[in-house]
């Protein structure tokens, strides 16, 4: 009884990790974040729930017993299973982008940077046979819906982590949806100090998005 409340709970908390979205569109630059302390954060709270998903698995499989046990819960390993992959691929984008911080980086601009730095990793990913088969996608499509936002109105860090946390790695969402889905968060509308709101500028990537999605 015990084991399976405390499943129950390490799902709803999964599922709301998974589920939160970081404000991606402040309206001024003072509360830009620092990318390396950001990332490395992001990282550290990655971990912890990779750790949780470890600790539900091994709690499945300490309260299997028998073969119709081990079927019964068939279901919520592959889930969390599936959790755990994803995870592990957000682990290693992380990994990748504290280093091109780190090894690169030596101020200015954070989303130009971003936006060549996740080219320049979607270039090599395509080549690569031990990435996933759908990271180079990833990469691109963030940084095209970076290139997309007008330059020096948004928190570029918080911008990234909603786009983890909201796309799949195996399966990412295209730009044009992911911003149309940031017009409203909490009820309030996101609008840049330009006067575009994330859904416009998601109307002007519909032509430069076309090559993407016949591949």
């Amino acid at each position: 009884m015990k084991t399976t409340i405390y499943l129950k709970q390490s799902l709803i908390a999964l599922s709301f990790s998974f589920a939160s979205v970081a404000h991606s569109m402040p309206s001024n630059s003072k509360s830009i974040s620092e990318p390396l302390p950001y990332l490395t954060e992001l990282r550290a709270e990655n971990t912890n729930t990779l750790m949780e998903v470890d600790l539900a698995l091994d709690q499945l499989m300490a309260s299997s017993n028998s073969l119709k046990s081990l079927e019964s819960l068939d279901g919520q390993v592959q889930i969390l299973k599936k959790r755990k992959a994803e995870l592990i691929q957000r682990q290693s984008f992380l990994n990748r982008m504290i280093l091109q911080f780190d090894s690169k980086f030596r101020g200015g601009d954070v989303q130009q940077f971003l936006k060549v730095s996740l080219k320049e990793m979607s270039q090599i990913d395509v080549k690569s046979q031990d990435s996933g088969p759908s990271l180079w996608k990833f990469l691109n499509y963030l940084a095209i819906s970076l290139e997309s936002l007008p330059q020096g109105h948004i928190d570029v860090m918080k911008f990234v982590e909603g786009y983890m946390k909201r796309s799949p790695m195996n399966d990412p969402i295209e730009p044009k949806e992911y911003l149309s889905s940031l017009d409203y968060y909490n009820g309030v509308q996101a609008q840049s100090a330009t006067g575009m709101t994330p859904s416009e500028a998601a109307d002007s990537l519909e032509q430069r998005s076309l090559p993407l999605q016949q591949l």
